[in-house]
């Protein structure tokens, strides 16, 4: 990516600083800064709560396959608006319903934010796809530290560990009025 094709990319879609459900514009081009090596052009990613698509689009523009899963059907229109041709979205409740998801290399971690059922998406990321990247957002949110605990939990088991903290400091304001804590996300491998 060019500087310019970047900000291009970002200004296309929403921010946590104005949509309380996004991601924030720093967790977006940290996702693009650290996927943009040409080895994960041809990988295929999985995101479970794409809600309505605004991180689903830089997704779209970094990975050869995106699938995109969340329960509401309004928040799959919006994704299939909003993205191209190599996103595939389905309308799925992934805490309740099978998986069957096709083979990836990256997943977004990104439906549910109750404990212990983000450890469970966790762990069943770990099970059901080959040594994934998993990335997870709300990591530094002091509203739901569920999010964090479940990440916690899963690294204190040695099932993963940090590789990245990406997205906001400590500090970011969101739209929702809420200051993080840590850092917005994680890369976990």
């Amino acid at each position: 990516y060019t500087f310019d094709d970047k900000e291009l990319l970002l200004n296309s879609v929403r921010h946590k600083d104005t949509f309380k459900n996004a991601t924030s514009r720093k967790f977006k081009s940290d996702l693009i800064d650290f996927f943009r090596d040409d080895k994960y052009k041809d990988m295929k990613m999985v995101e479970l709560g794409c809600c309505q698509g605004d991180t689903t689009k830089v997704f779209s523009s970094l990975f050869k396959e995106v699938y995109a899963y969340d329960w509401s059907e309004e928040n799959i229109q919006e994704v299939r608006n909003k993205c191209g041709d190599n996103v595939y979205s389905e309308v799925m409740d992934v805490t309740k319903d099978e998986w069957k998801f096709p083979k990836a290399d990256v997943v977004f971690v990104d439906a549910s934010h109750d404990y212990p059922q983000v450890a469970i998406d966790i762990q069943k990321t770990i099970d059901y796809f080959d040594n994934p990247i998993i990335i997870l957002d709300d990591y530094g949110n002091p509203n739901n530290k569920n999010i964090r605990t479940s990440i916690d939990q899963k690294i204190n088991e040695g099932k993963v560990k940090i590789h990245k903290l990406i997205g906001e400091e400590v500090g970011f304001e969101t739209k929702a009025g809420w200051k993080m804590i840590d850092r917005e996300g994680v890369i976990l491998c």
